[in-house]
């Protein structure tokens, strides 16, 4: 998985963010990213900074921490468990947030939560995904 290192992945996180307060999150997803990629690191440490992340996340971290997973997936395909997984939050943000990321998702997976999410409970979510076909 290419990335431009630790050093400038933070630096530019906390420049798109706003703050190193705001990018809290998105570094411990950048930081859990890496040490993966350097070999002491887990798929199970880096699931937990995502889900943190992609549920409680602000603008700006949320996005940033979908792109992260849809990279990871590429080559820990384990990872993409976590969208599906989300897709069924509780949380109407949560599946929102989804929706937003989910035209870039690889298929299956996509047609998949595609197919889930047009049936959501929540109008914006539909919304989100109008004119989108499984």
């Amino acid at each position: 998985m290419f990335t431009f290192g630790r050093a400038h992945e933070v630096q530019h996180a906390v420049r798109f963010v706003g703050s190193p307060e705001k990018a809290a999150l998105l570094v411990a997803v950048i930081d859990a990213v890496h040490d993966l990629l350097e070999g002491h690191g887990s798929e199970v440490v880096v699931l937990g900074c995502l889900r943190t992340a992609l549920v409680e996340g602000h603008s700006g971290t949320w996005e940033s921490a979908g792109g992260w997973l849809r990279k990871l997936g590429t080559d820990y395909p384990a990872t993409r468990a976590l969208w599906t997984e989300l897709a069924a939050h509780r949380s109407a943000t949560v599946r929102f947030r989804v929706a937003c990321q989910v035209e870039d998702l690889a298929e299956p997976q996509r047609s998949d939560i595609l197919r889930l999410l047009l049936q959501d409970p929540s109008k914006r979510v539909r919304e989100r995904l109008e004119g989108q076909t499984p």
